[in-house]
């Protein structure tokens, strides 16, 4: 299917100079929009200024058959910036990404779209970053079915599961921090089985890293610690206040005792492991000299 190009745009592509910028505008999953251009100056554009990116984007290119295309964005930041924070803390996860190209001299004239897609994996060294885009097309090559495994292949709290997580969420304050990934917790959230938010989410709902969520490491109820599985972007403190919500590891007695779920197990906790099929009859001890 052709493109559909505006016709003051497409006679100014006809022309022998033309004077196009790429454009790209990203939005997060909280709806934070941020708009760039490769352009030395900024362009307005329906309403949005498009300012010039701190880095170079690699060639976007596309090609009529359902291959997945993708392209990369270097960037160079000041460490005062705040991005390098905003990279780690997951902000840019899955973000949506729109491609295009217009006059700059005259943006009026229309843009020429160029591709829809979301953001992939972020590599990040010594204040620099390398973000990949992904066309739609990347979501083909993803492996699609169930995996015949003991453990439930579904996920806490979705449709397959049907587990109620506004039951297993729980307010808390943070007592006291060791770390960025470590915190005492107190209030609701507390005193709970030991392990129980293991696998969970912990969201903080004020403080400097208000509006991120992590995922749970390990929690210790003779303690009411809580551990992260990764620290977080910026420090929280003593105050702060979080919502901690139970984890599962996928395995039958949990989702038994802990969810009362058993119906909607998604695994298969009785299929024989890869120790009966190296098992030899009569030789028990067959591993040993």
């Amino acid at each position: 299917m052709p493109r559909s190009i505006p016709a003051a745009l497409q006679e100014h592509l006809d022309g022998e100079v033309t004077s196009l910028a790429l454009c790209w505008r990203i939005r997060r999953r909280d709806g934070t929009e941020f708009c760039h251009t490769d352009h030395d100056r900024e362009i307005t554009y329906e309403g949005r200024t498009y300012a010039p990116a701190p880095g170079q984007p690699g060639d976007w290119r596309q090609g009529t058959d359902l291959s997945a295309h993708t392209a990369e964005l270097a960037l160079a930041y000041p460490a005062e910036s705040g991005l390098d924070a905003m990279l780690r803390s997951g902000l840019f996860d899955a973000a949506e990404v729109w491609t295009f190209f217009l006059n700059w001299e005259n943006p009026g004239q229309g843009i020429v779209r160029l591709s829809y897609g979301r953001l992939g994996e972020v590599e990040i060294r010594d204040n620099q970053a390398r973000i990949e885009f992904r066309s739609l097309a990347q979501q083909l090559a993803a492996t699609t079915g169930r995996i015949y495994a003991p453990e439930c292949d579904a996920t806490l709290g979705d449709r397959r599961c049907t587990v109620d997580l506004a039951a297993h969420t729980h307010s808390g304050t943070v007592s006291s921090a060791s770390s960025r990934k470590q915190f005492v917790v107190s209030g609701a959230a507390a005193n709970k089985a030991d392990g129980y938010y293991a696998y969970g989410q912990c969201r903080f709902t004020s403080g400097a890293c208000s509006g991120m969520t992590l995922q749970i490491e390990r929690y210790a109820a003779a303690t009411n610690q809580v551990t992260l599985l990764e620290p977080m972007p910026f420090a929280f403190a003593a105050g702060d206040t979080v919502s901690l919500t139970a984890g599962c590891d996928r395995r039958w007695e949990t989702c038994k005792s802990r969810f009362a779920n058993k119906d909607n197990f998604r695994g298969f906790p009785h299929i024989p492991g890869m120790d009966r099929a190296v098992y030899i009859p009569g030789n028990v001890k067959w591993t040993e000299a």
